[in-house]
């Protein structure tokens, strides 16, 4: 049920969905159930302000609002971030205005600022955004402004504590002027993905610190030297460029700590495609069919064809340029810890001596030696040879585990006691059988109560005269002869 009051609409009922809310003000949060009250105990404890997909085309008011950390209002119809209504939250530090009609003009309410520590403006119609507008946001980290229509960044003059720049999708293209970068020291991820570079702007500035790289479907054909300069690069992606060489790559031989790379769809990777022609032109030519048969996967090319062996050579030079690469070309060419691999050895400056290769089959565990289903299981005289040496830790820590709890169990039955010891007696204690009693003996852990019923009964077997053996075997024959007397004078009867 939708009731309308005051010019807004406010849903009712279990289940509605939130109310439009055209233009925000303290009033009218307070209506539609978002804040508890207007008095300012109330509005004092408000932290966090959740107005995305509400429809809000103007916030006008909030006031009150002092302790406000985190706003939301991604998905309306909002133009303009004025800065009257903003200063009155000075402690907001993440704000998040995606997918709206902002403006690089109505991005001007930011200049008060000064504790905003996030701020995603992607999905908007930002153009330009003047110089002044994020020059008071000091603590500013991560900046997301993706697909919009930003041409210029001069604006990153004076964010020297940015962190996270995210620029993609946008018209900066054919390059980016470095000079406007050069005070961002402390930047570890920047994604410039389709923009239409020619090239990459120098990175040097931020070499201590650049941990991730993105700049795939550009113009890229080359990488600048200065990057041989980031050292600590880990995931670089440069797909769907037109890097044709190996010498285009040649600035990230010293980055030997990436773990991701992505070259998919430049020309160095021509071979896939090239294979997957000259394997279709065979087969139509073999069938008779045209040249619009069913395509050919070069994945599953098994390296005799065209393209298997360009593709190993290719696989392999990554694999010796950059040891401690994990994923190439978004698969994971090196084996989990739980499949089982042989770690690289490390010098004494801790790096690397070589890449990590998988495992041999005769080290791996058997189940992924075998495929599911199949028949050709090594023999039991195999599976014993290859014993635990290639076993991965955790399965040799679980399987050592399990057989140390057998022999436990079973030497608690060797030394389980003979009829008559006290933990075979029954206890008066509510809740506790007589079996369980026997299995567990003295390590169970039993109340008070039941502790002493067990001492109890130790010490009174302990002080009763057991019987002899001659004793109980004169017993048993007495109680044979009169069983034999009972039968014969029955019988008689």
């Amino acid at each position: 049920r939708i009731r309308h009051r005051r010019g807004f609409a406010m849903a009712k009922g279990p289940g509605a969905k939130p109310g439009r809310l055209k233009k925000v003000t303290v009033d009218k949060l307070v209506a539609t159930g978002v804040i508890g009250s207007a008095d300012a105990s109330s509005l004092s404890q408000v932290a966090d302000l959740q107005l995305s997909n509400r429809g809000v085309e103007d916030l006008a008011d909030l006031s009150g609002l002092a302790q406000l950390r985190k706003l939301n209002v991604a998905k309306n119809k909002l133009s303009v971030l004025r800065g009257r209504v903003l200063a009155a939250c000075p402690l907001l530090s993440w704000l998040q205005a995606s997918e709206n009609d902002i403006s690089g003009e109505g991005l001007q309410g930011l200049r008060g600022l000064k504790a905003l520590v996030t701020l995603n403006a992607s999905r908007n119609r930002i153009a330009s955004i003047p110089t002044s507008t994020l020059e008071a946001c000091e603590s500013l980290k991560a900046l997301i402004l993706n697909d919009n229509q930003i041409e210029s960044t001069e604006w990153l003059k004076k964010l020297s504590s940015l962190t996270v720049l995210v620029l993609s999708r946008n018209r900066l293209g054919p390059r980016v002027n470095s000079r406007h970068l050069a005070n961002l020291h402390g930047l570890q991820k920047i994604n410039l993905t389709g923009n239409g570079l020619e090239e990459l702007p120098d990175l040097s500035f931020c070499a201590e610190s650049l941990v991730e790289l993105r700049a795939a479907n550009n113009r890229i054909g080359e990488l600048p030297p200065s990057l041989s300069r980031c050292r600590k690069l880990k995931i670089v992606d440069l797909g769907h460029n037109k890097i044709a060489s190996w010498d285009a790559i040649d600035a990230l031989r010293e980055c030997e700590a990436i773990t991701h790379l992505n070259l998919k769809g430049n020309a160095l990777c021509n071979w896939i495609g090239d294979a997957s022609k000259d394997r279709r032109s065979e087969s139509n030519r073999s069938s008779g069919e045209s040249e619009r048969s069913l395509p050919v996967n070069p994945a599953n090319s098994d390296g005799g064809g065209p393209g298997g062996e360009a593709e190993a050579a290719y696989r392999e030079r990554l694999r010796v340029m950059f040891p401690r690469l994990v994923i190439m070309d978004g698969a994971r060419i090196l084996l989990k810890r739980s499949h089982g691999f042989i770690k690289a050895e490390v010098d004494e400056d801790g790096r690397p001596q070589g890449a990590d290769v998988p495992a041999p089959s005769s080290t791996l565990p058997q189940r992924s030696r075998t495929m599911r289903g199949s028949s050709s299981a090594p023999p039991a005289s195999e599976r014993a040879r290859d014993g635990a040496a290639g076993r991965p830790k955790h399965l040799e820590k679980a399987r050592r585990s399990s057989g140390q709890a057998r022999e436990l169990q079973k030497e608690r039955k060797r030394k389980n006691a003979p009829r008559g010891d006290f933990f075979m007696l029954e206890t008066k204690t509510p809740g506790m059988p007589r079996k369980r009693v026997k299995r567990q003996g003295v390590q169970l852990d039993l109340p008070k109560q039941g502790k002493e019923d067990l001492e109890k009964g130790a010490a009174g077997n302990a002080g009763s005269k057991q019987p002899s053996r001659n004793e109980a075997e004169v017993r048993d024959g007495s109680s044979k002869k009169q069983k034999k007397k009972d039968s014969s004078s029955s019988s008689s009867s």
